[in-house]
């Protein structure tokens, strides 16, 4: 019996990426660290329905879903586009990062959680898991 070939991830620079926060500013600062990280193809949703419908639409290889968002929230919004994909690699972000959050997170099948404020070394380690994921 053969062992089950997994899918090669594409490279940073060909992935299509959706984040989803309803703030503006940290929008902003995750799109630009995503692109010095050579992702080009970038998304945005302003809440949590605008992220499940961009994902319905796309099938992203990769969304960042802020947690506390209004129309619905992130944990609700991960369970919709688990629904749509359930292989789909969502990093759960919150300014909050309660054990509590991770473990929901983590339990309802984020593959990640990043605390906010971001940085380039947590993204890039999300990119990383990701790329790891299908190797």
């Amino acid at each position: 019996m053969e062992p089950k070939k997994l899918t090669p991830r594409p490279a940073p620079s060909e992935m299509n990426v959706l984040v989803a926060d309803d703030q503006l500013a940290m929008r902003d600062l995750l799109k630009t660290i995503l692109r010095t990280l050579r992702v080009s193809n970038i998304d945005i949703a302003g809440d949590g329905v605008q992220a499940v419908d961009r994902f319905r639409q796309k099938r992203h290889d990769m969304v960042f879903l802020d947690i506390e968002m209004p129309e619905l929230n992130g944990f609700s919004a991960l369970r919709q586009i688990r629904i749509i994909e359930p292989d789909a690699f969502i990093v759960m972000v919150s300014a909050h990062s309660s054990v509590d959050n991770v473990k929901k997170s983590l339990e309802l099948g984020a593959k990640g959680f990043v605390v906010k404020p971001y940085t380039s070394i947590k993204i890039a380690d999300m990119l990383k898991k990701y790329r790891e994921a299908g190797a």
